[in-house]
Parts: C-alpha cells; sequence; structure tokens
C-alpha cells in the first residue's frame, strides 16, 4: 500500500509548515487526516507510513525521556539543530524563562536545563481586587514556590515543561535559520514572565542581572501594556518597579508602574527573613 504513497504531496505539505517537529501523537494526528490527500486510502496504517517515512529518511527519530523516565520521540522535518527539535515535545509550545533570557543575551549562566511553556487551552477564571486580602497575599507567598514537575531528558539534559496561562502567545516570536524554526517569547515578555517566576530564572538574582543587561533595549511602555493585557491577580507592578530602580533606571521610567498600591507584596515565594522597600511597599530577599 505504501507504493500509493505520494511524497511528493507530503514533502510539500510539511515545507509548508512553521513547525518542523512534532511527538509521536501529534504526528499520528497528521496522517490520520492528511493520509488520503497523499495517495493513502482511509484503512492504511498511519503507523505503517510513519515507520516508512522515517525508514526513507524523510523523517529523522529523535528520542527523550519523559518525567516518568519512559521514552517518547520527535519526528523531525529537514531541521538538525536542538532547539527546533525540541518544539515538537508539545504541539503550539516556545521557549521562555531562563531559554528565553540566554536568546537575548540576559544571562551567561551556564544552562542547566531547558524550560519550554506550553499554555493552558482555557483562560483563567477573572480574579477580582475585592476578592484578595493581605492575608491570602501573606499566605501564598510565605510558602515555597510552586514547580513544574514536568522534567524531561534530551541528550541527558533536564527540559522542564510548564503549563502557563493561556496568553494567545503574547509576545511570542519566531527564530527562523533556513528550515530550522522555533518559538520563544521577545525581550518584554520575558522580563516579565521571570519577574512572576523567578524560580526558573536563577531567582531575584538572576532577574536583576536581566534588567540591567536589558536597560538599553527594553520598551518599557510595551512592557507595561503587556503586563496590562496579562491581567494578573497580583500586582507585579511593584515588583518590577522595585527592580528597575535596583538595575538604575532613571525614575521617569520606574515611575511608569508606580500606583497606590493597596497591598504589600513580595518579590519571591518562601524568603525567611525579608527585608521591606516602602517605597513600593514589597518584601525582598535579604
Amino acid at each position: 500500500m505504501l507504493k500509493n504513497l505520494k511524497t511528493e504531496l507530503l514533502e510539500a505539505y510539511f515545507d509548508s509548515q512553521s513547525y518542523k517537529a512534532y511527538n509521536y501523537y501529534q504526528f499520528f494526528r497528521i496522517f490520520e487526516k492528511e493520509k488520503r490527500d497523499w495517495g493513502l486510502k482511509k484503512n492504511d496504517s498511519s503507523d505503517r507510513a510513519i515507520t516508512y517515512v522515517v525508514s526513507q529518511g524523510l523523517f529523522k527519530l529523535h528520542h527523550f525521556f519523559d518525567s516518568k523516565g519512559e521514552q517518547q520521540y520527535i519526528y523531525s522535518y529537514k531541521i538538525n539543530e536542538d532547539y527546533s527539535i525540541l518544539s515538537g515535545i508539545k504541539f503550539g509550545c516556545y521557549f521562555a524563562y531562563a531559554s528565553a533570557m540566554k536568546f537575548h543575551k540576559l544571562t551567561f549562566t551556564a544552562d542547566k536545563a531547558i524550560y519550554i511553556n506550553c499554555e493552558r487551552q482555557s483562560y483563567e477564571p477573572v480574579r477580582r481586587n475585592n476578592k484578595m486580602t493581605q492575608n491570602s497575599i501573606d499566605e501564598a507567598f510565605n510558602a515555597d514556590p510552586k514547580q513544574s514537575t514536568n522534567i524531561n531528558y534530551y541528550k541527558k539534559k533536564p527540559v522542564i515543561v510548564i503549563n502557563g496561562k493561556r496568553t494567545d502567545k503574547l509576545g511570542v516570536i519566531p527564530h527562523i535559520d533556513g528550515d530550522n524554526c522555533y518559538y520563544y517569547t521577545d525581550l518584554e515578555r520575558t522580563l516579565i514572565d521571570i519577574v512572576v517566576r523567578p524560580v526558573y530564572a536563577h531567582g531575584p538574582k538572576g532577574v536583576l542581572k536581566a534588567f540591567k543587561k536589558a536597560k538599553d533595549r527594553v520598551n518599557l511602555k510595551k512592557l507595561k501594556n503587556y503586563l496590562k493585557e496579562l491581567n494578573y491577580a497580583y500586582p507585579y507592578q511593584q515588583c518590577i518597579g522595585y527592580y528597575l530602580d535596583k538595575a538604575g533606571y532613571k525614575s521617569n521610567q520606574s515611575d511608569l508602574f508606580m500606583e497606590d498600591f493597596k497591598y504589600d507584596f513580595y518579590l519571591i515565594h518562601g524568603m525567611e527573613y525579608p527585608e521591606y522597600d516602602k517605597k513600593w511597599k514589597l518584601y525582598y530577599p535579604e
């Protein structure tokens, strides 16, 4: 039956796709949907077709180990670069946090892990400020930060997959080099992300260094618009203003984030002996 497979039509399909890497489940779904257009019959086995195109060298097979230690596969088309290949862990994902910091030259710390954000499909329910109390903030941030347990391994390197809030890929941009292609957060979105989850960005010191390195490049009005659109329940503008001051930005730049703050807030979860910044009403590490 594979003699009927019109490989030129199959290649034309994948040439037209921006993503060039797929996990098994995504790859199988594509074959199930498109195989009749490629000359196969409805009852022809998609698994056999997948095995065939790999054996013919049309696709390369890469393996990684998931969080359960089980071997999984990524199928790549005309690409050979690791970030492009890892985009196939889950369709539509993009690189964020410390990985995006690396792309923007915000850190030169050796990569201990690769960070991938796969947005949830549903939107978070809107939380109004009148449902928030100082006590609820204190309780949340006195606890240790939540971290993803979805840790995969590719070439023995941890690949941490974060199930982030749905943002419709706000501030996500492509990196294209020939057939190699992957997506990552732009400079402004990256700075917001690492403020919100510093545990994925070498901690507050890593975040502060990132703000210093971004000083001559970041568009703070764009960053503020992103923050508004992301609509976080917590007042992360207090953290951003604090980092801007500590990184040596001009007062009219940090003042973009100044408001009549209602609550005391925290730079990071789980601080044992925090100090307090009166201007930003913010607790920060000793």
